[in-house]
């Protein structure tokens, strides 16, 4: 126990304080049971380390532990939570579960074992919640952890703080908004840069530093995170990687189910069942047609990169303007909203508002003319009307 003390507040000491993700305000850390889920590299170990150092310090009632940690291969959990409760340990905070066998379980048993305990855990977002239903659905709340939003990569360069707004006040007060960001400072730019490599909390990086990071990212879900989830055979890791790489160099795009089943050896059932296992694992976006409900074997619309940096790093950096914006609106949208393909390549947002998207031409006539469409418009720093900066997506979250 002594050892794992002494590495928590290792760890605690040493965690950075200048930047904190969003979500952290909406975490209610004194619930009973939390988990925070999401893909590699969204700073969920980070969050974890950062409240512990705020609400308790080096307090040892309160400890952080990593379930990947070779201790844990002979230590149950439960024991460890044991002892630490007797030590008068009011709060654990749990890294990794999904690296510990059987461990809904154990948490259940801790979670009833220890009625004055209160457990923080978080995970890989591959993590199948429904699977552990029964175990945990009622007891534990569940935030998702997604990548940076543009607006939080531009407080974590300290370039400018602004609020979190809704998709609906941005098309109402588009105009308003902008009104907070200072005249000298242009923010295409800095959209330009987070495209690239931003949508990560990594700091001081080179570019080829970003780009194998995560390249790491994405083997490592495939090779590790993915292994666990229900209907997903290990063996075909490597057509997997494949089938990333087809991605890459092609999203977004129309499947061809056949073609690509064809090329890479694989039954079209199996392939659509592996764009779910991708999809979950936050590699790729799946996007359905309007007015269709979505079924386990339906074919999407559009396969898009999890996000834009994976887009332009992983894939063609040469790629469509165009093509780079829909993922980064798909991607800043996902987290809040249900999206389907919709006419003239139009975006439909919870089946109500179409996102059309302009850059070096003008969208449709009678798209553009739809009541309920919005006109996204790339290179602007203002808009006007129902022509609102894509840029400003960023500031969902």
């Amino acid at each position: 126990m002594e050892q794992k003390r002494l590495k928590s507040n290792h760890l605690i000491a040493s965690v950075p304080t200048q930047f904190s993700r969003s979500i952290t305000n909406d975490i209610n850390w004194e619930l009973r049971l939390i988990g925070l889920l999401g893909p590699r590299g969204t700073g969920k170990t980070t969050l974890l380390l950062q409240a512990i150092k705020k609400l308790h310090g080096f307090d040892p009632r309160a400890i952080y532990i990593n379930l990947n940690d070779l201790y844990f291969a002979d230590c149950k959990l439960n024991s460890f939570v044991g002892k630490f409760c007797s030590m008068g340990g009011e709060h654990i905070f749990i890294d990794n579960v999904h690296k510990h066998p059987n461990w809904s379980n154990e948490i259940k048993l801790i979670y009833e074992t220890y009625p004055n305990l209160r457990v923080a855990f978080a995970g890989s977002s591959t993590i199948n919640m429904l699977k552990h239903y029964a175990n945990l659905s009622q007891r534990a709340t569940i935030y998702q952890v997604n990548n940076l939003s543009f607006r939080e990569y531009l407080s974590m360069q300290s370039i400018i703080n602004l609020e979190q707004i809704s998709l609906d006040s941005i098309v109402q007060n588009h105009s308003d908004i902008n009104n907070e960001i200072p005249t000298d400072l242009k923010i295409l730019p800095q959209f330009d840069k987070y495209l690239t490599q931003g949508a990560y909390p990594v700091q001081g990086n080179s570019y080829e530093e970003v780009k194998q990071t995560i390249e790491d990212y994405i083997v490592n879900t495939i090779e590790q995170d993915m292994v666990n989830m229900e209907g997903y055979d290990s063996r075909n890791g490597f057509k997997l990687k494949q089938l990333m790489s087809i991605f890459a160099q092609n999203a977004p795009f129309k499947p061809n189910l056949v073609s690509i089943s064809n090329a890479i050896n694989l039954h079209r059932n199996t392939l659509i069942g592996y764009l779910f296992h991708l999809e979950k694992a936050k590699l790729i976006n799946l996007i359905y047609p309007a007015g269709s409900a979505i079924s386990i074997l339906q074919k999407p619309e559009r396969v898009f990169m999890g996000n834009p940096n994976m887009s332009v790093l992983i894939g063609n950096p040469q790629q469509n303007r165009t093509a780079l914006l829909r993922t980064f609106v798909v991607n800043q949208l996902l987290s809040a909203h249900e999206l389907r393909l919709s006419q003239y390549e139009s975006i439909e947002v919870d089946g109500q508002m179409l996102l059309g998207f302009e850059t070096n031409k003008r969208i449709p006539k009678k798209l553009r003319e739809n009541p309920n469409t919005i006109t996204l418009v790339d290179g602007i720093e203002i808009g006007s009307n129902r022509r609102v900066p894509v840029w400003m997506l960023g500031l969902l979250y």
